[in-house]
């Protein structure tokens, strides 16, 4: 660890960001200085079963000395795990003494702007657990109120306001869906009305965790592909991987900037 990492925090794992990385991502952060790594079962987490999640945190020095930790794939809800298992990474965050976190995904692009490798920050989120949610997202969008919970901290958002040297980031509302199979046309149609940009299957549980716990937090949400429907062919999961593969050189540039702006950033609990 580098001695700023280690005097903000005495533990062996500290760091002063820690982003996960969702599918495909894992090689975001590869080009900076390598420091340590370890397995998810060398410090007692569950290892994903998913492809594209490899299981493993990256200790790198990013900008101005800054120690960032890259956990490199997360559990998911359909892998039959329960909520406080999928958030076990954010929990190991919290016991480093992390403050600030980024939490990454592959999603489906609704919004018609979007296209795939497009960056979207999850300014709320919308979840789809069972099938009643769908009639209280009903009943909720025909009373006007706000379908969105939970979302990126403020600060995230004036980050993206004025992030002029890094890939832009659109700003929308990201649906979480249960999994593992893709969402169907019917679905896609109901969140575009919605007003949903994004959806996918992770991010949400682990992002109001992490808020929970006081850390500075927000989420991003990687077009891998056209959702259901909108686009001319099947959706596959290798197809999904390769995409994400290209866009991480973007997402790396947006982290780095994030990191290097961090003394910009407050605590707005």
């Amino acid at each position: 660890m580098s001695e700023k990492g280690q005097g903000a925090n005495p533990h062996p794992f500290s760091a002063d960001w820690g982003i996960i990385l969702g599918s495909g991502l894992g090689e975001c952060g590869s080009s900076w200085p390598h420091l340590q790594s370890r397995s998810f079962e060398d410090v007692g987490l569950q290892k994903p079963t998913v492809p594209g999640h490899q299981g493993r945190l990256e200790w790198r020095s990013g900008p101005n000395d800054r120690v960032v930790l890259f956990c490199k794939g997360r559990l998911h809800a359909y892998e039959g795990h329960a909520l406080s298992a999928v958030c076990q990474t954010i929990e190991f965050f919290a016991k480093c003494g992390i403050r600030r976190c980024l939490i990454t995904c592959a999603a489906g692009g609704i919004h018609k702007q979007l296209a795939p490798g497009d960056l979207v920050l999850a300014r709320e989120f919308v979840f789809v657990n069972h099938q009643d949610s769908w009639k209280d997202l009903a009943r909720r969008m025909e009373a006007g109120a706000s379908i969105g919970s939970i979302g990126s901290d403020p600060s995230f958002s004036r980050f993206a306001e004025g992030s002029t040297n890094a890939p832009r980031l659109w700003r929308g509302l990201h649906a979480q869906m249960i999994g593992p199979s893709y969402e169907t046309p019917g679905e896609v149609e109901m969140l575009a009305r919605l007003g949903v940009w994004t959806v996918g299957m992770s991010s949400g549980v682990e992002l109001a965790r992490a808020r929970e716990l006081g850390m500075l937090t927000g989420a991003i949400a990687v077009v891998a592909n056209l959702a259901c429907g909108l686009g001319s062919k099947a959706i596959e999961h290798q197809d999904v991987l390769e995409t994400m593969a290209k866009a991480s050189g973007n997402l790396e540039r947006v982290i780095h900037h994030l990191v290097l702006e961090t003394s910009s950033f407050q605590f707005d609990q």
